[in-house]
């Protein structure tokens, strides 16, 4: 029995015991939801209505598995109610370490690397959420991420150019029939699964294609309208961009360009691409990673323009001299003898504003040797490779795509600093920067297309849009 899940009701002593090989996960649950009482937030408790109450109805153990899950019965002020799967988990001795799908709720909601919490007068905020109108099992897809529960990142949500739809990969769920590439429609018609695998994904412009990279780094184009799919080659990066109606591939280190309607294949020349390129929206300018700095260039591979980032690489990268960066390489000194020196690149997102004329570039890494400098940046540059700002936008931690919103006035980020998730607007023209997450919301996000308004998720079961506020 115990080589398998096993699920009893709350209360039941004697079976408790025997099934759990130790402690009962529920009144983990019991004292955290208890603390919860009269609060508002993101899933499972709701942004308008404080928690009234709750039920445990079941608790499930997988004795040599992942966590406990506790299913609990939440209902709130309005005298509404819903159901969420909620892990626990308690092991070790000394000491014993607890932890549930609830805790990240109770961090400290608090300014982080000097970014200050917006405000009702701040320039830019977000109105209320609201729960989108799905299908209740595109809302429940969000809840089988274990991951969304207990850590900290995941995986950008990829919008279909019309706005009606979006892509979400579900890696790691609970439930593995679940694991995949989903296509979610706002008109509450039932998610579609597209592909078992998909982390990286992208949109034709026409919303007719989705390519994504597969498991095997295979880079498959899908024909949403006519149900047919092929193969466009193998991605070195693991990475696809699309443009219009072409799909972009890093295969055999260069840059090829695969019409998506068929036709002639032909090489794109990007010096040193070291990723797939992010076009500018006219298609003429492309901005990519070359070694471990950025670079532009127009699609010919003229007019070309290198950005140092101050990064250095994981292992030496051999360049010819133009094309080399100066920069300190790593040191085989004893850690008390090393000095902080430049840390390695981890994340990398670029984002053309959508006039063409600005790029926006976040960079995040983690320390090499000695404590350095770790926190994600922002960069926003011009067309023609001008470093217009560069500043800190968390102290540590990843950071996913920049976003432009409606106009170009602000580019949002969201970032992972202290293991938690944080919303960050940043003024263009001025630099400053505010924090517009919320105590209880440890949300995901997403500009929808037009930049107005933001999905917001967070791995426990639902979607919500929130209204961009912006002062004029």
């Amino acid at each position: 029995m115990l080589a398998g899940s096993y699920s009893y009701q709350p209360g039941v002593p004697l079976v408790n015991g025997f099934a759990t090989l130790g402690a009962d996960p529920a009144p983990l649950l019991r004292e955290r939801l208890d603390r919860l009482i009269g609060q508002t937030g993101l899933d499972p408790l709701d942004p308008v209505q404080p928690l009234l109450g709750y039920t445990l109805r079941s608790v499930t153990v997988h004795p040599f598995g992942p966590p406990a899950t506790v299913e609990a019965e939440l209902r709130y002020a309005d005298g509404s109610a819903r159901r969420y799967a909620i892990p626990a988990t308690q092991y070790g001795h000394n000491p014993v370490v607890v932890q549930t799908g609830l805790d990240r709720l109770f961090a400290e909601h608090r300014s982080l690397g000097g970014i200050p919490l917006t405000t009702e007068g701040a320039p830019i905020r977000l109105g209320t959420p609201s729960r989108l109108a799905l299908a209740e099992t595109s809302h429940q897809l969000d809840m089988t991420l274990l991951e969304g529960w207990m850590s900290a990142t995941g995986t950008p949500l990829r919008w279909a150019p019309d706005g009606r739809r979006f892509l979400l990969h579900i890696g790691g769920a609970d439930v593995p029939a679940d694991v995949g590439l989903w296509l979610i429609a706002l008109d509450g018609t039932p998610p579609r699964k597209l592909a078992p695998y998909g982390e990286q994904a992208a949109w034709s412009a026409d919303g007719q294609f989705v390519v994504y990279v597969s498991a095997t780094n295979e880079v498959v184009a899908l024909d949403l309208a006519h149900g047919t799919q092929r193969t466009l080659g193998v991605a070195d990066d693991g990475n696809v961009a699309v443009h219009g109606v072409d799909a972009y591939v890093l295969s055999s280190d260069a840059i090829w360009r695969h019409p998506l309607g068929g036709g002639t294949v032909t090489r794109v020349v990007l010096p040193s691409a070291r990723s797939v390129p992010t076009l500018s929206p006219d298609g003429l300018r492309a901005a990519y990673r070359c070694g471990d700095d950025l670079c532009l260039a127009d699609r010919d591979g003229t007019r070309r323009a290198r950005i140092p980032l101050g990064y250095t690489s994981v292992m030496p990268i051999v360049q010819s001299a133009a094309e080399s960066t100066p920069g300190p390489m790593p040191t085989a000194l004893p850690a008390e003898l090393m000095t902080p020196e430049p840390p390695h690149l981890d994340g990398f997102g670029l984002a053309w504003s959508m006039d063409g004329q600005s790029l926006a570039l976040v960079t995040s890494s983690y320390p090499q040797g000695a404590p350095g400098d770790e926190s994600a940046k922002l960069w926003l540059i011009t067309r023609d490779g001008q470093v217009t700002r560069r500043l800190a936008i968390a102290p540590n931690g990843l950071a996913l795509l920049p976003q432009w919103s409606a106009g170009g006035r602000f580019v949002l980020v969201n970032t992972f600093p202290e293991g938690g998730r944080r919303i960050i607007a940043v003024d263009a023209a001025s630099g400053s920067a505010l924090d517009l997450s919320q105590a209880r919301w440890d949300a995901f996000a997403s500009l929808a297309p037009g930049g107005r308004s933001l999905l917001l998720w967070n791995g426990r079961g639902g979607f919500l849009s929130a209204p961009l506020l912006v002062q004029r």
